[in-house]
């Protein structure tokens, strides 16, 4: 059986998001660790110490909105941060998905 990684479980450097997307406002460029080996392959203990000082900058940024470009499981975990209960893989977004919250 072939495997494959599919494009959403690819981790897209910080020099291409940042050629790319100069419109993106990136944060965490000091953690080249993070950047390398990618958010989903973390501790669940490092992921709430990471995720919470994300949603804390968020909150010093004072946006009406913001989009947050990542995996529908990342998002699920923070939904989870936020203080949603329940959540579990039903509750992935899939392709595409998206999902408002607010802090």
């Amino acid at each position: 059986m072939e495997s494959h990684a599919l494009r959403c479980d690819e981790i897209c450097s910080l020099a291409r998001l940042q050629n790319e997307h100069t419109d993106f406002i990136i944060t965490d460029v000091d953690d080249h660790a993070l950047w390398s080996s990618g958010i989903n392959t973390i501790s669940e203990d490092e992921f709430h110490t990471v995720g919470h000082r994300f949603l804390q900058w968020v909150q010093t940024l004072h946006a009406n909105r913001i989009f947050v470009i990542t995996h529908d499981g990342t998002i699920t975990n923070y939904r989870m941060l936020l203080g949603e209960t329940g959540l579990s893989r039903a509750d992935f977004l899939g392709e595409t998905g998206w999902h408002r919250s607010a802090l």
